[in-house]
């Protein structure tokens, strides 16, 4: 199952070549993680990310392996490196005949008479990452020899470890197997090969730098422990398989563990059906983000990859397209018990943080964004009995505590409409702050909000009366046609949309941004015909991108049209102008509710898709990027791989 191959033509040149990430991933929240010529450019590549405390307490444990073909004596060095001198070793991209998804990252060098072919997956539901290397040799009668040399540390994925800062210990086990400890009560890294000789060493490699923090003002330089070296002598073609790991390696079984992944991605494509190279690649990049929360076994969603940890507000938009589309019935169920469980006065979770702890709790949108996930699962399932006695009464506790008022300022108005926030608390999606800047100011009675509002009372009545509830159904159909009533005020009639917002005085916000398109696609809208049409034509003038849409229209002078520099640079173009690929959903639902699905409309749809489908050989290969900047050409930015993005495309890639 091949889903992506790129050439040499790919990566004329280094810093070209070294701009293309690769990403895979364990079902535990920890990562392998690189560039395809095998150098370091973010503190977070990884060759083993491993999640202590699934799916957070993430820490890089190896951060490299380097390769080496050594023929008749001869080095060749088949990866790349960077050092904090400036000095760029980049010998490795010239061997580097092709790079592939296929299902795996799988690199193909070829010096002279000899190809060296190699695959890199990770252990679902473990801390392992395998590398199975494959050589096969020309007619030449000389000496091959392969040489892996691991790098290690012992931290966390945001930061940087420098020399001597732990007092590694190495235990070696058998003649290709070592553990690497770095001090009292941290975890054991364990490395093995199935073949070969390991030689300890115990040195420091100094100075490697990390090119692209440089560009996002962070960290830029790192030590790490070399504790030995692993080598295999090819006597003839064949196959070596290494691993790292935080259990113990014994036995080491590459080729089993390799068909047992193969199958397991198989069958998520063929159950999501499907057929074709864009559905299968998109299938497979939604599954990286479903991950264990804890000890329990209960589900979660990782927001995106390399920083994010679970974040409900993500969840629950991503889940339709990451569960429902590929028809995951049971993990949808799993995704709902997990955040119903967290509900407290009314609110699901905001986020959990990277170090543990209690969840944070500081979002509006993220509760009802629940009932739209509720909603589209009970569509596809028909799972009355579950959503009856297990999520109903959530909602309903929900509902009844936004009229009541709970934190952060969220409390039904007089007129039944929801306001929420205050001007030190960024409660929606929208949320950048950067110390007592609040970037995107939106307390008070966000369009969205109100969107979501509405759709939640709906969800509310037709579920109660599907429940045999009558007095329920009436009361909740009731609050929905007060906010139908009241939803005339963001009416902007100046510029044929909607208002972004309305402050507590009363006074409209006339920013053009893409929250007013949840006031049609959502399964309850408010929006509809004329004004539907409307408003879908100022978001295409204004915010439409080949890759998402802006946060903000570039005619306003608050518009921020690149996402790059130091964290206080990027956080204050984030929802000021900054591209969300997640937002492509939206849209085209948007676009079709508005005109219609016909054949015309429908290959519409396709056509704008096109770029993104052209963005899985970029950036982060086969996924899809957090954000992209306001500005053309909208180079792809943030995260590599956001759940929402590839959960957004897939859904109306094989919907629509």
């Amino acid at each position: 199952m091949e889903l992506l191959r790129l050439g040499r033509s790919a990566w004329p040149t280094y810093e070209l070549g070294s701009a293309k990430e690769w990403l895979e991933t364990n079902g535990l929240g920890g990562w392998a993680y690189g560039t395809v010529p095998n150098v370091n450019t973010r503190f977070y590549h990884a060759v083993l990310a491993a999640a202590i405390r699934p799916p957070t307490e993430r820490l890089v444990l190896l951060a490299k392996v380097e390769e080496t073909l050594v023929i008749d004596g001869v080095r060749h060095p088949l990866s790349c490196a960077h050092w904090a001198s400036g000095v760029v070793e980049d010998r490795g991209l010239a061997y580097l005949h092709s790079f592939a998804l296929a299902p795996f990252p799988t690199w193909v060098y070829v010096v002279g008479e000899v190809t060296v072919r190699k695959r890199v997956f990770m252990r679902y539901g473990h801390n392992t990452t395998v590398i199975r290397y494959e050589v096969v040799r020309g007619a030449g009668r000389g000496t091959v020899r392969l040489e892996l040399v691991p790098l290690v540390t012992c931290r966390t994925i945001h930061g940087v470890g420098h020399r001597n800062d732990w007092p590694f210990v190495q235990e070696q086990d058998g003649t290709a197997a070592v553990s690497v400890k770095a001090y009292i009560g941290a975890p054991r890294l364990f490395m093995a090969a199935d073949g070969g000789t390991y030689a300890p060493d115990g040195a420091w490699v100094e100075d490697a730098f990390f090119a692209y923090e440089l560009v996002r003002g962070e960290h830029t330089r790192e030590d790490l422990y070399r504790p030995g070296l692993f080598a295999w002598d090819c006597q003839g073609s064949g196959e070596i398989t290494f691993a790292a790991s935080t259990d113990p390696l014994n036995p080491l079984d590459g080729a089993d563990w390799e068909q047992a992944e193969l199958e397991r991605r198989m069958n998520l494509v063929e159950r999501a059906g499907a057929r074709e190279p864009v559905g299968q690649t998109l299938a497979l990049a939604a599954d990286q983000f479903v991950v264990q929360r804890g000890s329990t076994g209960t589900r979660t969603v990782i927001a995106g990859y390399p920083w994010f940890t679970d974040w409900g507000r993500d969840t629950m938009i991503a889940l339709p397209g990451l569960t429902l589309t590929s028809r995951r019935y049971r993990l949808a169920r799993e995704l709902l018990q997990t955040f119903a469980a967290y509900e407290r006065d009314g609110l699901i979770p905001n986020c959990f943080p990277e170090e543990g702890g209690e969840p944070l709790y500081n979002t509006a949108d993220a509760s009802l964004w629940f009932y739209e996930a509720a909603w589209q699962y009970l569509q596809h399932t028909s799972d009355d009995a579950f959503l009856r006695e297990q999520i109903f009464p959530v909602l309903l506790r929900i509902a009844r505590a936004h009229i009541e008022g709970t934190h952060f300022g969220i409390r039904v108005t007089e007129n039944g409409l929801l306001r929420c926030g205050d001007p030190h608390v960024q409660v929606t999606w929208m949320d950048a702050k950067v110390g007592d800047w609040v970037v995107t100011p939106r307390d008070g009675r966000p369009v969205e909000i109100q969107a979501l509002w509405y759709n939640a009372l709906r969800i509310l009545a037709s579920m109660a009366s599907r429940f045999g509830l009558a007095i329920e159904a009436e009361r909740w159909n009731t609050a929905a046609d007060r906010v139908r009533t009241a939803f005339d005020i963001f009416w902007n009639e100046a510029a044929d949309c909607c208002y972004d917002l309305i402050r507590d005085d009363g006074t409209p916000d006339p920013a053009i941004r893409p929250n007013q398109l949840f006031t049609m696609t959502l399964s309850h809208p408010l929006l509809f015909e004329e004004n539907a049409r409307r408003v879908v034509d100022v978001v295409f003038r204004d915010l439409w991108t080949p890759y998402g849409l802006r946060s903000l229209s570039p005619r306003d002078p608050d518009y921020r049209g690149l996402y790059a520099g130091t964290r206080t640079e990027r956080d204050g173009a984030y929802h000021q102008g900054t591209v969300w690929g997640w937002l492509m959903g939206p849209f085209l639902r948007a676009y079709l509710h508005a005109y219609g699905r016909t054949p015309r409309t429908l290959s519409r749809v396709r056509t704008l898709l096109t770029p993104m489908v052209g963005h899985l050989q970029e950036y982060g290969l086969g996924s899809i990027a957090e954000n992209f900047d306001g500005d053309p050409p909208h180079h792809p930015r943030a995260c590599v791989a956001q759940a929402w993005s590839v959960a957004e495309v897939f859904r109306i890639w094989m919907e629509e």
